[in-house]
């Protein structure tokens, strides 16, 4: 079964690509990963494998694309060059390039080797034997193979993990699974721009309905004053009149609050009972509506004249209870 690693070693795009040799220990596993002359051959016969099948070498690319657990971070999957050649001397094997796309200087730092090896189990030797591509980045998981592979099991999860963060971010925002961050941050922006727009808003309708409501409170005292205003207008012209008399005012007063337009009407078919007997006495007392002998008779303090006020207009008290009541 074969082992992948991937590592990062100094990138200049004028001059070659430099493995060096040597002997590293993976940590975790404690595997010893041997990177030899044997090394340099097996990518060499890589070369010469990838050309026989019709391509120009082994493919460098922008990241790693070809790599399973990176591949959704690296959407351009097109080769920025070639390896054509593999060189070994006593220290290294030189990797020789042919660009598509050259970079300029400065552009990567560092250039990152996929390759492969037999796993030979926790605390033994792996050779290094098989290059499939190189990946060009600014975030190697190892500079010239100091920490070999350790990072990359780390970084691997970690960079597995933010991409499926992404990809959770993506489908809350509404947006396809190939979209990259700028796409994100730009329907950030809009909904952020959209949430701020409804924010002023709903500030504005606020603020129009407190000015609404508070003139509606003014109509409604405004209303309620010219109200008690009318009812004591209307008070005052019946008492003037003799249809109620002083004792009698509070309850129409309370009637007119309750049911100003009925109230209002009743009040003006009072006759004016009390103050026509106290001028003319010979004045028919029946005269009164049935109404005008209730107000008087409940305006009227418990005793003798009380009850023998019931007594003589009984009837047209009980008339204009049911009245009321009606």
């Amino acid at each position: 079964m074969k082992r992948a690693f991937v590592n990062g070693y100094d990138f200049n795009p004028a001059d070659p690509l430099v493995i060096p040799f040597g002997r590293y220990p993976h940590k975790k596993s404690g595997t010893i990963q041997v990177i030899d002359l044997r090394s340099a051959q097996g990518f060499a016969n890589n070369i010469a494998e990838a050309k026989a099948n019709g391509a120009p070498g082994l493919p460098i690319y922008a990241g790693h694309p070809d790599v399973p657990d990176l591949a959704p971070l690296y959407p351009d999957k097109g080769a920025k060059g070639w390896i054509v050649g593999c060189q070994a001397d006593g220290d290294a094997c030189r990797l020789a390039t042919a660009w598509n796309d050259q970079p300029k200087p400065g552009a990567f730092i560092y250039f990152s080797p996929y390759f492969f090896a037999d796993d030979p189990g926790k605390g033994k030797e792996a050779l290094i034997d098989e290059l499939r591509s190189i990946g060009l980045t600014n975030r190697p998981n190892s500079t010239r193979f100091r920490l070999p592979n350790e990072a990359e099991d780390d970084a691997t999860q970690h960079t597995t993990e933010e991409h499926q963060t992404m990809q959770k971010v993506l489908t809350i925002l509404g947006l396809p699974n190939t979209a990259t961050e700028d796409d994100a941050a730009a329907k950030l922006t809009v909904l952020m721009d959209e949430t701020t727009t409804l924010r002023r808003k709903d500030e504005e309708s606020s603020a129009q309905l407190k000015l609404a409501n508070e003139a509606a409170e003014s109509v409604r005292k405004e209303f309620a004053n010219e109200r008690e205003a009318h009812i004591a207008l209307k008070l005052d012209c019946a008492l003037a009149d003799g249809r109620i008399t002083a004792a009698t005012r509070p309850v129409w007063q309370e009637r007119l609050r309750k049911d100003f337009a009925n109230e209002s009407a009743t009040l003006a078919q009072e006759c004016a009972k009390l103050k026509t007997r106290t001028a003319l006495p010979n004045t028919d007392p029946s005269c009164s509506t049935e109404a005008g002998v209730l107000a008087q008779y409940e305006s009227m303090p418990r005793g003798k004249d009380k009850s023998a006020f019931l007594a003589q207009h009984a009837q047209a008290i009980n008339n204009a209870r049911e009245a009321r009541k009606g």
